[in-house]
């Protein structure tokens, strides 16, 4: 049923007028289209917040995933959060995580390795429920920078800069022109949005003439976003186009012919796209014609009505009360349920939840305490319950201009499938851009010929049936007969039993560990020499395939781009000076990162020392080593002579021993690690640049919550940011502190 929403029609007939002239097409057919296609595309996005932009080798990326959905029903199914990070020039995956999602939410950590190559990345995410394409239904990307502090930039490019694209005397430039409401009118005033992009994507500033029949008759001009307006009443007869005004990187003869204008139709104007809880419009034609109008966001419908369009316009006004914040449509319809006209609009723009962060000080000193107040409130003063992540990180390691914020893609990147990375900054705050967005995105014939093809054997999007498969093979040739086998997933151990060829599958209970931890999967069997154990994921060839189709795109950010010399400046290499000094434990248990300490070497004969060293030949049989961590980071010391010496931090990659050969480890599916909390009594340096990674924080009934960590040994600008979820919203705020 369509919900109830105050509705006013302003014109010269009074709506039952209008409802009497015309006939009204079936609601039955295309409420029943609608409900179908809601049940085969749902709305549901996903997004990631991570720690910041820019990293080191050994830092660990921090990141918490939200699943965003008008419904609690779309999430269930959603309990896998894939992560992959892959290489952005080569398109491969360096890293890939397994986490445990639950309730739309997922928290967890990628730990980059020693040796990970300097360049630009891309972190990709997703869920395990798959298209009838074998698609993610949910997926999510951001770019991020690595930079290796040890080893050369081996690519041949420069990790963190941006390719600038060298103009060419070329036409392959993608310039596209939008009516409103989707066609030119002859006869008929209208607004016409124009798009100009280069072939590679990036937006472009152009100015050019309006031709008609090859005579200028005006100057037109895109922005900085690459988008523009102009008005034209246009002739049947006459041919129109536009001719690029100075610009290099384009042929003298440059140009390009707007869409031919219709002898009939329907011309849809607003005044304004971005608007609070009212929508007005009008609608004109040449002569009196019967419509129908529907007021949408392909998922629910929350107004129809039957209206006349008219030679000098008919003004429509709406009250919004029933429609959720963000982007919906207004379709117009004639009576055998074609689309006429269609514009996008921007509800309840003013619907924002408000932070208010206090700080305890209002500048801080290295290894200070920093304790942090906020309080969320809605539009109407009232407080908001809500769940959201903090992160506190060095300002020089954000990318202002590639770091999403959870408003914009929410209710503008992921609505209207835009690649963010074309866009400069918040854009949900910039409502000139809105306006042309609204614009030159809102004529998707496409999506209401989908939605009128929609039918009930259509494919639902489902999770996968199994998330591991798995066979042993003995002496490399299928088995006989079924192999007795326990799983271990710390700490419960399961008993399963393989088919009469090997095969077995993992399903989501028996991968789940802890961070850092594998499964172990043991042969019951006195004799298991000869076994070997074949392991297929079927995400990987899923986001091996994503990773090659994912448009991965870095803009010429000019001033924005933040060169290396800055970085370093700013602390990227603080810990390179640990090559000359003598280090001692940070923890109470003597290591370096922190461990539950068993005495002695492990049964490999690995060790750690007292002051975190691993197999350090020069602390052998000392009586405060300890086994190392599989999954850990040590250090390891290189002597360099006999008064100085190098360091550098290396993940403990485990031990396997004689009668750890019947066990076999795989990847798992992690639930999340704590955050390590700097120690403020250290006697060595602290070279953190994230201060502070917190998930899962919950506003009490107040709308209120606290926040504290401890600053490092870096001085300079630090960012907060904190994004998250409630009921009927999602949350943004960003401040900043100075650490003297």
């Amino acid at each position: 049923m369509i919900k109830r929403i105050f509705l006013s029609i302003i014109g010269l007939f009074l709506l039952h007028t209008s409802i009497a002239q015309t006939a009204a097409p079936d609601n039955e057919l295309w409420l029943t289209k609608l409900a179908q296609y809601k049940k085969n595309h749902p709305s549901i996005a996903l997004f990631a917040h991570i720690d910041k932009t820019i990293y080191t080798n050994n830092e660990i990326i921090w990141f918490s995933a939200y699943l965003i959905s008008n419904t609690a029903q779309n999430l269930k199914n959603h309990n896998i959060l894939y992560v992959s990070l892959i290489k952005a020039d080569t398109r491969d995956i360096v890293l890939m995580g397994k986490y445990v999602m639950e309730n739309g939410l997922s928290f967890g950590s990628l730990n980059l390795p020693d040796t990970i190559a300097s360049g630009n990345y891309e972190l990709l995410a997703s869920t395990n429920v798959l298209e009838k394409n074998s698609h993610p239904l949910c997926t999510f990307s951001q770019p991020v920078i690595v930079k290796n502090m040890t080893l050369p930039v081996s690519d041949g490019s420069t990790a963190g800069q941006n390719a600038i694209s060298t103009p060419n005397k070329t036409k392959q430039t993608d310039i596209k022109f939008y009516p409103e409401g989707g066609n030119l009118i002859a006869g008929l005033a209208g607004t016409i949005g124009w798009e100009t992009k280069s072939s590679t994507g990036s937006p472009l500033k152009l100015k050019a003439a309006l031709l008609k029949d090859k005579l200028s008759i005006d100057t037109i001009e895109t922005n900085e976003y690459g988008m523009g307006t102009f008005q034209l009443i246009p002739d049947e007869k006459s041919k129109y186009a536009i001719k690029i005004i100075g610009n290099n990187s384009f042929l003298p003869d440059s140009s390009y012919s707007l869409p031919t204008a219709l002898s009939s139709g329907i011309n849809l104007r607003l005044a304004q796209a971005i608007v609070k809880d009212t929508l007005q419009f009008k609608l004109f034609s040449k002569s009196e014609t019967g419509v129908h109008v529907l007021i949408h966001n392909y998922q629910d419908a929350y107004a129809s009505f039957s209206t006349t369009a008219l030679p000098t316009g008919k003004k429509v006004s709406i009250a919004l009360n029933a429609l959720p914040k963000g982007i919906a449509t207004i379709t117009v319809l004639d009576k055998n349920n074609q689309p006429l006209a269609e514009r996008l609009f921007f509800a309840h723009y003013d619907q924002k939840i408000t932070t208010n962060l206090s700080l305890n000080k209002s500048s801080y000193r290295k290894r200070d305490s920093v304790k942090i107040k906020l309080k969320l409130t809605n539009k109407s003063g009232q407080p908001v319950q809500g769940i959201l992540s903090a992160a506190i990180v060095q300002s020089i390691r954000l990318n202002e201009y590639e770091f999403p914020d959870i408003e914009s893609h929410t209710y503008l990147y992921q609505a209207l499938n835009l690649n963010p990375l074309y866009e400069y900054g918040r854009s949900l705050q910039e409502k000139p851009y809105l306006e042309n967005v609204m614009l030159i995105k809102g004529w998707r014939k496409y999506t209401w010929q989908e939605l009128i093809s929609s039918t009930g054997n259509d494919t639902v999007p489902a999770p996968a049936p199994a998330v591991l498969n798995a066979q042993f093979k003995y002496k490399g040739k299928p088995l006989k007969a079924p192999l007795d086998l326990i799983i271990q997933n710390n700490p419960a151990f399961t008993p399963i039993k393989t088919n009469n060829t090997g095969y077995f599958d993992l399903d989501r209970e028996n991968l789940i560990v802890p961070a850092d931890k594998k499964i172990g999967i043991f042969i019951n069997s006195k004799n298991s020499e000869g076994y070997t154990l074949s392991v297929i994921d079927p995400f990987t060839e899923i986001n091996k395939r994503l990773a090659r189709q994912l448009p991965i795109y870095r803009p010429d950010l000019g001033k924005h781009a933040e060169p290396d010399a800055n970085i370093k400046k700013a602390g990227l290499e603080a810990g390179q000076t640990l090559k000359t000094v003598n280090i001692s434990a940070k923890n109470s248990d003597g290591s370096f990162y922190g461990t539950n300490k068993i005495p002695g070497a492990n049964e490999c004969g690995d060790y750690v020392d007292a002051r975190g060293y691993l197999n350090y030949p020069g602390s052998a049989g000392n009586s405060a080593n300890y086994q190392p961590i599989e999954g850990k980071q040590y250090l390891i010391r290189t002597d360099l002579g006999s008064t100085k010496f190098e360091v550098r931090p290396i993940s403990y990659m485990g031990c396997t021993t004689k009668k750890e050969q019947n066990s076999f480890k795989i990847d798992g599916i992690h639930l999340t690690k704590e955050f390590y909390v700097a120690n403020a009594g250290s006697p060595e340096p602290e070279y953190a640049t994230t201060l502070l990674w917190k998930p899962g924080i919950t506003t009490n009934a107040q709308g209120e919550a606290e926040i504290e960590c401890l600053t490092s040994d870096i001085t300079g600008n630090f960012r907060i940011i904190l994004q998250g979820i409630s009921r009927d919203n999602v949350i943004f705020t960003t401040g900043n502190f100075k650490v003297d």
